[in-house]
């Protein structure tokens, strides 16, 4: 419409185009035409003058730059008219309009870009943290040393962690440090190793050029001085003096006063700037062989001249050992496993038993009833979910026995969960699932979908597994593709799983959308797991997912049957009553 263009802010140039004619590249041709009218100059000057004229000429008027004007289009030529003024003011057909949006990583939409970049920077600090609590890596991706966080780093850095790739592993900032322990432990013995090896050829050459040096000092012996230095500490001043700079290997007739002054004066920096070595006695080597001796240094002064003794200490061994004092750092530390937010022994083979104990009166319900084929349709408190994997909601859960699990102030793992969800949070539903020996693995799903299908919201509910046993590769633990919780991303990538593995009471949380599958189970056990679900509490209508826990899709098992006694049972029953009579 004339209106629309009207208000689209085209510059007038935009209606031009230039179209340069680029000049075309000579030929052979020509050139063996022009130097043939080269070779010819001398003898039709004139002529190829007045040619020359007539091709410059030509030449000028092809390489002009035409500007063409855009022809315009029936569109551009359309005039106002009443029906596109009507047209114009329709409201059922607004007209579009375009803005910029940036998306930022975690799928959230800004409309300012300083806005997007300071958002971009915290996700960025946000990940150095992960790195440094959950996952022992620095800024630079160098190997921390073991550490044990705070409470409070812990639960800002799953949360975090919970953000940007749906999961929460509990005791996941514990997990690397027994590894990374037993690393360093490994590299610190090889490093001493190395280092006691190089110690040894150290100390041969020490003792050897001590053994020279001795010898050598005594045919050099003058009557002058009749306090002669022993051998030891005849080697321990030649390894101070060979140490400075300028200053004689050997002391003796070539030295004089003004040698051992200038020796003197040079800084103790300079003394021991070269790379040195110390050795399991306590000396330091230099690289090139010559000894820095850590023990008292004698009084020297008489062979020095007017050199002060404390000078010599002070060069030779109160700076060296200063500067060794801080030495190697020591074992790391062993980070010991904290109990926080997990179930005790007591309640994981409380909830072992009960589950265990609801699957046999299932089976021997559908047995005595001949329900096996309202079996692979699914019954209200047991459902198939692939097969040898049972779903099964326990009434025995509801009791108060199990208030650690129906408890929203007794759970002990709902600091996390008020931690991901807020303060005000409720139990949607519990269950178990048991996974049989032999079972198969599940296919790739997500336990809910996007409440809103345009833009990302925040996680509207939250799983929580607690298995009762530890989880190895062999008895089905549950494998996740982190970031598909991410609206556009459900999609499985192999690049993205990650399968945890943690004991037996160590819960693990993961959000509602977060795509997962269970692996078989290839080991001789079964593997029970326990599962809670959680969803906010707000004003409005809380989430319920009538999908996986509606009862009216299914049949309506009834009362279980118990399993029937065994014929030891029913003998020492009738021994029992048979007792009692008599007593009688």
């Amino acid at each position: 419409l004339p209106h629309l263009l009207e208000k689209i802010p085209i510059a007038e140039s935009a209606l031009l185009t230039v179209m340069k004619k680029r000049p075309s590249a000579p030929s052979i041709s020509d050139d063996d035409d022009n130097d043939d009218d080269d070779d010819d100059t001398n003898s039709n000057s004139n002529s190829n003058s007045s040619d020359d004229e007539d091709s410059d000429c030509s030449s000028s008027e092809e390489e002009e730059d035409p500007v063409y004007l855009a022809p315009k289009t029936d569109l551009s030529e359309r005039v106002i008219s009443s029906l596109s003024t009507m047209a114009w003011t329709d409201p059922d057909y607004p007209i579009p309009t375009l803005e910029r949006r940036w998306i930022s990583p975690d799928q959230i939409v800004f409309t300012s870009r300083t806005k997007a970049l300071e958002h971009a920077s915290e996700l960025v600090k946000r990940d150095k943290m992960i790195d440094k609590v959950l996952f022992g890596f620095g800024a630079r991706g160098v190997q921390l040393r073991p550490s044990k966080p705070t409470k409070a780093h812990a639960l800002q850095a799953g949360k975090y962690r919970f953000e940007r790739d749906g999961l929460w592993v509990v005791g996941q900032e514990e997990d690397w440090q027994e590894d990374r322990a037993e690393r360093i432990i490994r590299k610190e013995k090889r490093e001493a190793k190395r280092l006691a090896k190089d110690s040894q050829k150290a100390k041969k050459v020490h003792e050897s050029k001590a053994i020279s040096q001795s010898d050598g000092s005594s045919t050099n012996e003058t009557t002058e001085n009749n306090d002669t230095p022993s051998k030891d500490e005849a080697s321990t001043i030649d390894c101070i003096a060979s140490s400075k700079k300028g200053f004689p290997s050997v002391l003796g007739e070539n030295s004089n006063d003004e040698t051992a002054e200038d020796a003197m004066a040079v800084t103790p920096s300079e003394s021991v700037s070269e790379s040195t070595t110390t050795t399991v006695d306590g000396d330091i080597i230099r690289s090139d062989g010559d000894c820095l001796s850590q023990k008292p240094v004698p009084d020297v002064s008489a062979q020095i001249g007017t050199t002060t003794p404390s000078a010599v200490v002070v060069v030779g061994s109160s700076q060296v050992v200063e500067k060794r004092k801080r030495g190697p750092p020591g074992p790391p530390r062993r980070i010991k496993a904290s109990s926080n937010w997990r179930m005790n022994e007591a309640q994981i083979s409380l909830c072992y038993s009960a589950i265990l104990e609801h699957y046999e009166n299932v089976m021997n319900t559908v047995k005595a009833r001949a329900l096996y084929s309202e079996l692979s349709d699914g019954f209200d408190v047991f459902r198939e979910r692939g097969r040898g994997r049972y779903d099964m909601e326990l009434p025995v859960f509801d009791t108060a026995q199990f208030d650690f699990l129906n408890s929203i102030e007794k759970a002990p793992w709902m600091p996390i969960v008020r931690q991901i969800l807020g303060e005000d949070v409720s139990l949607i539903h519990k269950g178990a699932f048991l996974s049989l020996p032999g079972s198969e693995a599940q296919v790739y799903h997500q336990d809910g979908v996007h409440l809103n299908k345009t833009i990302q919201k925040p996680c509207h509910a939250v799983n929580v597994f607690i298995p009762l046993v530890d989880l190895t590769e062999d008895n089905g633990p549950t494998e996740f593709c982190l970031g598909t919780h991410y609206l556009g991303y459900e999609g499985w990538t192999k690049d993205m799983l990650e399968t945890p593995l943690p004991m037996a009471g160590t819960p693990v949380i993961f959000d509602y959308r977060l795509g997962h599958r269970g692996m078989g189970n290839s080991s001789s056990d079964c593997r029970p797991v326990v599962y809670c679900t959680y969803a906010p509490t707000s004003g409005k209508k809380d989430f319920r997912d009538s999908v996986n826990f509606s009862r009216k899709r299914y049949h309506r098992l009834g009362d279980l049957v118990e399993k029937p006694l065994s014929r030891e049972e029913r003998a020492q029953i009738r021994r029992q009553r048979g007792a009692k009579t008599r007593d009688v």
